[in-house]
């Protein structure tokens, strides 16, 4: 190439122009390289973080995933609590009328008990009648038996 070009390698006289010159120069490709190092480290980050988001996508779609199987879990347990809560309505209306059913039942067995008690002390009643009549019969049969005893042999 052109024996005066800088990138030539052939060395020239010192100008202390060019000296100068390729200080400078010199300068510049090391600053040139701490940004270009600077800028890969930043790229090789950059693309950290996106395969990161690409994990995090992955992590996202699991959650999503998860979520759904979450939400028909969840739909399935509201249906059965709405069976539960059926079922405990049906047994307490079930419950209440077999109570219902039972104090009626209850009522009865009461009211024929009351009446057997009242036929029965009714009959006792007429029996307990009939044996004070009959004493009070032999009663007066004595007396006068007694008295026509005591009149009769004076």
């Amino acid at each position: 190439g052109d024996p005066t070009s800088p990138l030539c390698h052939r060395e020239l006289p010192q100008n202390p122009q060019t000296t100068s010159h390729e200080g400078k120069l010199s300068l510049l490709r090391e600053q040139m390289l701490r940004d270009m190092t600077t800028l890969k480290h930043a790229h090789e980050t950059e693309l950290g973080m996106l395969k990161g988001h690409k994990s995090d996508n992955g992590e996202l779609d699991r959650l999503r995933r998860e979520n759904c199987a979450l939400k028909e879990e969840n739909q399935l347990q509201a249906a059965h609590i709405m069976d539960l809560e059926k079922r405990i309505t049906d047994s307490l209306r079930e419950l209440s009328e077999k109570e219902a059913a039972w104090c009626g039942v209850e009522e009865r067995l009461r009211q024929e008990i009351q009446k057997t008690w009242g036929e029965r002390y009714q009959a006792w009643m007429l029996a307990t009648e009939q044996k004070i009549e009959e004493l009070r019969k032999t009663n007066d049969f004595l007396k006068t038996a007694l008295q026509k005893q005591q009149d009769g042999p004076s």
